[in-house]
C-alpha cells in the first residue's frame, strides 16, 4: 500500500460492492465500453446496478475518499491491468462483479486479466507430474473417496461453495498443515506440519 494511488480495504467479502461502485460509477458517467452494451444480459445488468437497491454510500467498508479517488483513476484510465490473487474465487458473486468490471472497461481488448498463478513450488511440482489433474477434479471426483490436503488450503482458491459441497462427500478429509485454515472444519483428522 505503500506506493499505491489508493489502497481499499473493503471488509472481508464485501469485495463484490466495491466492484460493482467502480461499474456503477463507469455507467452513470457513460465511461464504459460500449461494446459492453452489446453483451448479453448487460441491460438488466445496467438496470440492477443503477437501482437504489445497490447504491450505499460506503460499499465494503472502504472509505469514501479513497473510494472517489480509484473510481476516478479507473474512469479515466484508458487501459488498465487487473491483477487477480486467489483469494477472489473464494465468493463466487465477487468474482462475476470483478469480471463484470473489466467488460465495462473493454478487458482484455482494452488491457489485461492477470490472474496470479499458485505458488511457485507448487507450479513445479505439478510440472514434474506432466499431465496432471487439477485441483477442482480431484476435490469434485465422485472416484475419491478420501483425501489428503497437505499445507494447501482449496477455500483460498476455488469456489467457497464447490469445496464445501465436495469435502462433505467425502469418507475421509486429512489435513496437514502449519496454522489453522479454514478446510481444517472439514477434516475428519488434522496433524501438524513443521517449519523452519
Amino acid at each position: 500500500g505503500r506506493i499505491a494511488d489508493a489502497h481499499l480495504q473493503p471488509l472481508p467479502g464485501q469485495d463484490a460492492l466495491v466492484f460493482n461502485a467502480f461499474s456503477w460509477r463507469l455507467l452513470q458517467e457513460g465511461k464504459h465500453a460500449k461494446e459492453a452494451e452489446m453483451l448479453e444480459g448487460f441491460t438488466e445488468f445496467k438496470k440492477v446496478l443503477l437501482s437504489d437497491a445497490l447504491n450505499t454510500a460506503v460499499p465494503g467498508g472502504v472509505e469514501e475518499a479513497i473510494l472517489e479517488k480509484a473510481g476516478k483513476l479507473i474512469g479515466e484510465a484508458e487501459r488498465i491491468a487487473v491483477i487477480i490473487g486467489s483469494g477472489i474465487s473464494d465468493r463466487e458473486e465477487s468474482l462475476d462483479a470483478l469480471l463484470n468490471l473489466c467488460l465495462l472497461k473493454g478487458l482484455p481488448g482494452q488491457g489485461a486479466i492477470i490472474p496470479t498463478a499458485l505458488q511457485a513450488n507448487a507450479r513445479g511440482a505439478v510440472s514434474i507430474l506432466g499431465a496432471a489433474t487439477s485441483p477442482e477434479e480431484v476435490l469434485c471426483s465422485p472416484d475419491t473417496a478420501g483425501i489428503v490436503i497437505y499445507e494447501e488450503d482449496p477455500f483460498q482458491y476455488l469456489n467457497a461453495k464447490k469445496v464445501e459441497d465436495a469435502l462433505a462427500k467425502k469418507a475421509f478429509v486429512l489435513v496437514c498443515d502449519i496454522l489453522p485454515t479454514r478446510v481444517m472444519d472439514f477434516a475428519h483428522l488434522t496433524i501438524p506440519s513443521t517449519t523452519f
